[in-house]
């Protein structure tokens, strides 16, 4: 990311923010998201996981 790509006024400082999220559902990544630092490797991780029982209603 370069400097000039900030948004003063917008945003709070250098970065990205992002959100993994079930396809077909519109992201959140302000309330859900997760802040990327600029100028830093970052790693990120996944793992899909099914559950055996099946999902409920309320997840």
């Amino acid at each position: 990311m370069e400097s000039m790509e900030y948004l003063q006024g917008i945003t709070t400082g250098y970065g990205a923010r992002i959100q993994v999220h079930e396809p077909g559902t519109y992201p959140y990544p302000v309330h859900e998201g997760m802040h990327v630092p600029a100028s830093m490797e970052t790693s990120i991780g996944l793992k899909l996981v099914r559950p055996s029982f099946g999902l409920s209603k309320y997840h």
